[in-house]
């Protein structure tokens, strides 16, 4: 009984990690978008790759862009992405912009819609459709780990990244560590 609590607090503080099934299913699902039809309706944009990532970054007059990997069915993620939303608010007009990428599969994009809608989020938001797993491709110790936030610089360039719940008080403290490291 004495290990069951560091246990939980352990998994809490890494996040989520879908199972192999969710990655092959994933994998392998398909990349049409269920809410094409509805144009008006879908509040993210669908990625295939890093390099795609990467070039979203670069469009974002930011210096500074902080990426926060999520999925409808992490729980973690639901908890850290009000701070998140918070800080991107407070940030406007200073060089620093936050954006989210769902790695929900493709076929999910409804619930990713309604998510997004209760969070409030205008800003370009992405669904990630390619094969494989989009967050091993820029930190491969991080591979379908959920959250995972990444800070990239205004060319793309990957500075930092962090596993698990983001708080709003570390995320001025995790930008400044990356700009300086």
């Amino acid at each position: 009984m004495r290990f069951v609590f560091p246990l939980l607090l352990a998994a809490l503080m890494v996040g989520c990690q879908p199972g192999d099934d969710e990655l092959n299913a994933a994998a392998s699902a398909a990349t049409e978008n269920p809410l094409a039809s509805d144009q008006n309706a879908t509040r993210y944009i669908e990625i295939e790759s890093a390099d795609a990532l990467r070039a979203a970054i670069r469009d974002t007059d930011a210096d500074i862009v902080l990426v926060n990997f999520w999925a409808t069915w992490c729980g973690p993620c639901r908890v850290e992405f009000p701070d998140l939303m918070r800080y991107d608010a407070e940030k406007e007009g200073e060089g620093i912009e936050v954006r989210f990428v769902s790695v929900d599969m493709p076929a999910d994009g409804e619930f990713v819609q309604d998510f997004l809608d209760e969070q409030g989020v205008t800003e370009p938001s992405f669904l990630y459709t390619g094969p494989g797993d989009l967050i091993g491709q820029f930190d491969p110790e991080a591979a379908s780990i959920v959250p995972t936030t990444l800070v990239f610089d205004r060319e793309g360039t990957l500075l930092r990244s962090k596993w698990g719940i983001l708080e709003y008080d570390e995320i001025d403290q995790f930008i400044a560590d990356a700009i300086s490291a």
